[in-house]
C-alpha cells in the first residue's frame, strides 16, 4: 500500500488530472442519459411565451411529392370554401374575364346565391386538365355538380378563378375520364 501512497505523493498533479477526467466523463454520461427524452424550451425574446419542443419522430421532415391533381383539388376546395363561407374573398380571386361578367360584388353575390346548394361544400373534383401557359399554369376543372372553372396559377397559392359555367352533358357528348396512373383528364369517345 505504501507504494501507491508514494506514487500519489510524487505524481499528485497527474493523478488529479486523471480523477478530474473521470469525474467529467461520469457527469457527461449522466447528463446525456437524463437529457435524451427531455423537453426543451426556446424563447428568443425575454418575456415571450416559451415553446416546448420535444425530441420526437414527428418533428422530423419528410419529402413529399405534390402532384398536379393534388394542386387542382386544393385550389378547388379552397375556392368552394370561400364561395360558401366568405364570398367577399372569393370575389377577390376572380380573373379579369370573370370580373367583366361580374363587375360588381352584388352581381357575383347573386350568382353565389343561385349556385349555392346544400351539397356545394361537399362537391368534389370530377375531372381536370392542366396546360402550362408561359409563366403560369391553367387548370380547367369540372366539379361533381358539372360546374366548370378555369384556374390560373401564377405561383403557389396565388391563383385566379374564371367561372366558365354549367357543363351540359348527354350520353352522346364527349366524357372526361380520369386515368388511374396519372389522375389527368383525357377525352374518351
Amino acid at each position: 500500500m505504501s507504494k501507491v501512497v508514494n506514487y500519489i505523493k510524487n505524481n499528485y498533479i497527474f493523478v488529479g488530472i486523471i480523477l478530474l477526467v473521470i469525474i467529467l466523463f461520469t457527469v457527461l454520461v449522466v447528463v446525456r442519459l437524463k437529457d435524451k427524452n427531455q423537453n426543451y424550451s426556446w424563447s428568443p425574446i425575454e418575456g415571450e411565451v416559451s415553446y416546448d419542443i420535444k425530441k420526437h419522430e414527428a418533428n422530423e421532415y419528410k419529402i413529399i411529392t405534390v402532384e398536379d391533381q393534388d394542386i387542382a383539388v386544393s385550389y378547388y376546395r379552397n375556392w368552394i370554401y370561400l364561395v360558401v363561407n366568405n364570398p367577399e374573398e372569393a370575389y377577390k380571386l376572380l380573373s379579369k374575364n370573370s370580373l367583366k361578367e361580374y363587375d360588381t360584388y352584388e352581381k357575383f353575390l347573386a350568382w353565389v346565391n343561385r349556385y349555392k346548394t346544400v351539397n356545394t361544400q361537399n362537391n368534389t373534383l370530377k375531372g381536370y386538365s392542366l396546360k402550362k401557359n408561359g409563366g403560369h399554369n391553367e387548370f380547367v376543372i369540372l366539379s361533381s355538380e358539372n360546374m366548370k372553372y378555369r384556374l390560373f396559377e401564377y405561383s403557389v397559392w396565388n391563383y385566379k378563378v374564371e367561372i366558365i359555367g354549367q357543363e351540359r352533358t348527354t350520353n352522346s357528348t364527349t366524357k372526361l375520364v380520369t386515368t388511374k396512373t396519372t389522375g389527368k383528364t383525357t377525352k374518351a369517345n
